[in-house]
């Protein structure tokens, strides 16, 4: 196992509470990790575009975003950006099937489903750190 020196994870996330629940919880369970929010597809290129050196080690992406365009769109655009080097996993309320056939036909890396409650929350927490931090080996920046 290596010991990863930093480690982002970009949140593409509209829902603000959500965010704030996910932040709360990283600081408790994943204080190696900074989660940066980002709302929309547009915030998002924007922000790769405008710190290419800052390239996240993960990120969790939403399918329903209140914008023109959806977590599947962005997800091809973000594989296509980081040919395919960085884990995206799907972070949704949506338990179709067809949503989850979808997200690895376009290159997710997992599918998980937005936990209900508290506890759940902080289990999910400690699992994204557990396997992603602790576990798997990702490409160095």
């Amino acid at each position: 196992m290596l010991t990863q020196q930093s480690f982002d994870v970009l949140v593409v996330e509209d829902d603000q509470l959500t965010f704030e629940l996910l932040q709360r919880l990283a600081g408790q369970y994943f204080p190696e990790a900074t989660f940066i929010s980002l709302a929309s597809p547009t915030t998002t290129l924007a922000y790769l575009n405008s710190n290419p050196e800052k390239r996240p080690k993960l990120i969790l992406l939403d399918i329903a975003l209140c914008s023109d365009a959806d977590g599947f769109i962005l997800l091809q655009e973000l594989r296509t950006h980081f040919n395919g080097q960085v884990p995206i996993i799907m972070l949704t309320n949506s338990e179709n099937q067809q949503h989850v056939w979808q997200s690895y036909a376009d290159g997710a890396t997992a599918f998980t489903t937005k936990p209900s409650n508290l506890q759940d929350w902080k289990t999910y927490m400690d699992t994204l750190k557990s396997y992603w931090y602790e576990i798997n080996t990702l490409p160095a920046s």
